[in-house]
């Protein structure tokens, strides 16, 4: 999960209180320490924080401008990515500055915009047609009024490389695909979007838990991206990448993140 400073310190003060006293007597109305958001403070508040510590996100997670669309009441935390140069085997590539989703698109996501999901409300929604996922990308965009899409082959690349801030690793984030990315080695399904260290841009599950669906730069070809919960850790490389021909296909362990134009949305602090 992706949690605030301020949750971070005020949970692992509470922690401290917890070592001193039964964790009973702390408030369970008190929401300080609320790292799971539950509406209280309990002993799955500690093991969050733990979690979240050993993943090692509260050491480097980038600064980054980002900008919440909400939809129904659910935000979309959208990521700007500067415009660029990256290279891939032997050819350089130019991308055009954007917006990305900063997660996969959740199950409480997809619901907003669709009504109905059976999928856990904070993990990557799964198992949609190409169809169905562009027939939510049109409701998206009628309740919002914004072009939402999928990523072009190219930005997804170039985003999950780290964009500009790219230190040229293997996995997204990491030569450690273990640290970043949701493989069968050390998961059976999908799990809760950004659980793992992400990027050098703070996109996470850019590699693994699950593949994601970008297209070429005519719209008209479908690819997926990044691995899965399904795949070795080797396929979570920046590079991995398989063609979709079927638009009426579905994959459990195939997902999407949306991107909007740069000019979508204001730049300006």
């Amino acid at each position: 999960m992706m949690m605030k400073k301020n949750t971070i310190l005020q949970c692992a003060a509470l922690l401290l209180m917890a070592v001193m006293m039964p964790l009973q007597a702390v408030s369970q109305t008190d929401r300080r320490g609320d790292c799971d958001y539950d509406g209280r403070f309990d002993v799955a508040d500690v093991t969050a924080l733990i979690g979240y510590i050993l993943s090692e996100q509260w050491v480097d997670v980038p600064q980054a401008l980002t900008r919440s669309v909400t939809v129904n009441g659910v935000d979309y935390v959208m990521l700007h990515v500067d415009g660029g140069t990256y290279t891939m085997g032997e050819a350089t590539y130019t991308v055009q500055g954007f917006w990305i989703g900063q997660t996969e698109v959740t199950s409480q996501q997809w619901k907003a915009v669709t009504g109905s999901s059976t999928i856990p409300a904070n993990k990557p929604i799964c198992a949609m047609s190409i169809n169905q996922i562009n027939e939510y990308l049109t409701q998206l965009n009628q309740i919002t009024g914004l072009p939402f899409r999928l990523a072009k082959l190219t930005e997804w690349r170039f985003a999950a490389l780290g964009g500009n801030k790219s230190q040229g690793y293997r996995y997204p984030g990491s030569d450690n695909h273990k640290k970043v990315a949701w493989s069968k080695e050390i998961t059976r399904g999908i799990n809760p979007v950004a659980s793992l260290k992400c990027n050098e841009l703070g996109l996470y599950d850019m590699g693994g838990n699950v593949a994601e669906y970008c297209t070429d730069s005519s719209g008209n070809n479908y690819y997926v991206c990044g691995g899965s919960y399904f795949d070795i850790g080797e396929n979570c490389t920046v590079g991995y990448t398989q063609q979709r021909y079927g638009k009426d296909e579905h994959y459990g362990f195939h997902g999407l993140r949306v991107v909007l134009p740069e000019d979508a949305l204001n730049l300006e602090e």
